[in-house]
């Protein structure tokens, strides 16, 4: 006779589920001290920094997170949804192109104007202990090309759009980087005024974007 088999108890994939929840909400509650610390310490805190900012230990960041880079990539996922939750609640209820671009692009500055300790964190940590760090991440990267595509009336199955979409989102990036770096110096200009000249830039810049 075969030997039987013995089902596993019924309350163990619910205890595997409940270890799940909380394995993740932990991650997003070390993230969220992460965020604090690079907001108090600068851009570039340390693991012992963010560690005692999550009232924990090193250790414990690891056990979640298998190196720095690892809970660095969770920090840039976590900016790159919320930048593309408040572009898409930005241009929804704007019809004109023009001032969806406009408001996109004054939206984008203000954003990085209210927490320029998180945008330095996210532009200088690309690159740590051998590992990439993706920024911006590629889903944030292929949504924002969706909304510049519809925006611009481009042919999205053109095999150049994605290409001219991501040159138009470095073209922003790099811009609003030196704008940023300017605040505070002689050469600072007033966010408004930026956000005017660089949304006619991009805007002329993609006329030229097969229809």
């Amino acid at each position: 006779m075969p030997p039987v088999k013995i089902a596993a108890p019924a309350d163990r994939d619910g205890r595997d589920a409940r270890w799940d929840s909380h394995r993740a909400q932990r991650r997003e509650d070390l993230v969220d001290a992460t965020l604090r610390a690079i907001r108090r310490h600068g851009g570039s805190p340390s693991m012992d920094e963010i560690a005692e900012i999550a009232g924990t230990s090193k250790t414990v960041l690891y056990r979640y997170f298998d190196d720095q880079a690892g809970l660095y990539s969770a920090v840039a996922q976590r900016i790159d949804t919320t930048i593309l939750e408040r572009t898409l609640q930005t241009v929804n209820d704007i019809g004109d192109p023009h001032q969806r671009l406009a408001a996109m692009v004054s939206d984008y500055l203000d954003l990085l104007e209210s927490d320029p300790e998180i945008y330095r964190f996210l532009e200088k940590k690309t690159l740590l202990d051998g590992r990439s760090v993706e920024y911006p991440t590629r889903e944030l990267m292929s949504a924002i090309s969706d909304v510049l595509s519809a925006l611009f009336a481009s042919n999205r199955d053109q095999p150049t759009t994605p290409m001219l979409m991501a040159g138009i989102i470095s073209l922003m990036r790099t811009s609003a980087d030196q704008w940023l770096q300017s605040r505070g110096t002689e050469h600072a200009v007033p966010r408004d005024e930026f956000a005017r000249d660089l949304t006619a830039v991009l805007w002329s810049g993609a006329s030229g974007i097969p229809r």
